[in-house]
């Protein structure tokens, strides 16, 4: 096995070697709702009948060998384009596309995964039967059996962050970042991400959460677990005392200075990460998502954490308050003593842990994402008109590309001379200046804490409202 250093997934050991047939035709079904219809992997497996009726340990294995897959996907297609032309993934016939899809899965197997050599292949043939691929099993088997004999000296030969990523994101991040960055960063998706949790203040110390969990505390306070398992059964999950978050999303909450007593606004809060560690610090939150749904998860999320009576839940659209022929709710028009915006994004600091989001995403829906950020600032301003001087606004996006990150906010400046930047300094993040940017905002890469394993991409910028 080559190329991953930790969270190999072994069948044998798991007691699902039998049933990896329900669980790879779990991978394929999966495979194609995120490569041919553009539907997220965990929406895929949500709405999936085949994942509803399956047990848990299948599940986990469907969504191990179709993450990794993905994660893999530009290297494992280089290598199948290599082998034989007809594995190309240029032709658009279902059975092409099938047969593809069947070579993608027994690639990743045979590549990055502790799964024997025999099973892998041997089910790929029995799927290519399965659905219908008689004639194309022979040559399933042929290309899977190269692999098996040099498959991981053609990938050892590879310049793999050439095939990385789409060709627009990589152009992307080497014109912003310079070429040797964007291949530390490129290089860093590769590798399956550790579990990241964010302790509640006053309730549990990291070290004896890190000591509970056998993980390790990071430097700025959140702890890693390199193998979790399934997270409800990790210790102190039921007293509410963590809750799930990457170490960059868990940094904006510590920007805010001292917030015990004052009102906050949240206006883009679901998942809840943020909102939790604002009530958590003993903040009063108003928080908003357009969505009932994750709003509802919101919710969840707070009673288990024991903070549903600080937060005030809100379901609306925020963007639309950036016009003043909008009435703002009466909940909002009031003076807040400041206002969190975690906007939506592409997301693509988070293909570490969403390997999906790199063959999702495109150029137009961040300029989608782009001009939906403009209106939530818009929205922001419009809000803290009645707030005093001092007043902060903290804009923060999980993704690495310049428009949505100091772009927009130049552009806002430019646009609100009320507002000024506020510089963010090292010592509020635990000392690490290479969070820190030229203009003094926040920004994380996956390039960053090569020895912890990585980070997710995070911009912040902090905004005070001037006299």
């Amino acid at each position: 096995m080559v190329g991953l250093v930790h969270n190999n997934f072994n069948p044998a050991s798991s007691g699902i070697g039998k049933k990896i047939n329900d669980a790879r035709f779990l991978a394929l079904e999966t495979l194609k709702n995120v490569l041919e219809r553009k539907v997220g992997l965990e929406e895929s497996l949500a709405n999936s009948p085949l994942f509803a009726r399956s047990d848990p340990r299948d599940r986990a294995l469907a969504r191990l060998m179709a993450s990794r897959t993905l994660r893999h996907l530009g290297v494992i297609d280089a290598m199948l384009d290599g082998l034989a032309h007809r594995a190309s993934s240029e032709s658009d016939s279902r059975q092409d596309l099938d047969t593809r899809h069947i070579l993608r899965l027994g690639a990743t197997q045979l590549l990055f995964s502790d799964i024997p050599a025999y099973a892998a292949i041997s089910e790929a043939g029995a799927m290519a039967d399965r659905l219908g691929l008689k004639r194309q099993k022979p040559f399933v088997n042929a290309v899977l059996r190269q692999i098996q004999r040099d498959g991981a000296a053609r990938l050892a030969a590879m310049d793999r962050d050439r095939f990385a990523a789409p060709p627009w994101l990589m152009a992307s991040w080497r014109k912003t970042y310079g070429r040797d960055v964007a291949r530390a960063m490129f290089l860093s998706l590769l590798d399956d991400p550790a579990l990241d949790l964010t302790p509640l203040p006053g309730r549990l110390a990291a070290q004896e959460l890190a000591a509970a969990v056998t993980g390790s505390v990071l430097p700025t306070g959140s702890v890693r677990v390199r193998e979790a398992g399934r997270v409800e059964q990790l210790p102190f999950f039921t007293a509410g005392n963590w809750h799930v978050q990457d170490a960059a999303a868990a940094l904006p909450a510590r920007l805010l200075g001292a917030v015990a007593g004052k009102l906050w606004l949240d206006l883009c809060a679901a998942p809840g990460g943020k909102t939790a560690q604002l009530a958590a610090a003993g903040a009063r939150v108003v928080a908003v998502d357009r969505s009932a749904a994750r709003i509802k998860r919101v919710q969840e999320n707070l009673a288990r954490l024991g903070l549903s009576d600080q937060v005030t839940l809100l379901t609306a659209d925020a963007s639309q308050w950036a016009s003043a022929a909008v009435a703002l709710p009466p909940l909002i028009a009031q003076k807040f003593d400041g206002v969190l915006l975690d906007a939506p994004c592409s997301a693509t600091g988070t293909m570490r842990r969403h390997p999906d989001i790199m063959w999702l995403k495109s150029p137009a829906i961040v300029a989608k994402m782009v001009g939906l950020q403009a209106q939530l600032l818009a929205a922001a301003a419009r809000i803290m008109a009645a707030s005093p001087p001092g007043t902060l606004l903290l804009y923060c996006v999980c993704s690495l590309q310049p428009e949505e990150g100091i772009d927009q906010i130049r552009q806002f400046l430019a646009a609100h001379p009320e507002f000024a930047s506020d510089p963010i300094a090292s010592d509020e993040i635990f000392g690490e200046t290479q969070f820190i940017t030229a203009e003094k905002n926040l920004l994380t890469r996956p390039d960053h804490w090569p020895d912890w394993g990585g980070i997710d991409g995070f911009f912040a910028a902090r905004l005070r409202k001037m006299g």
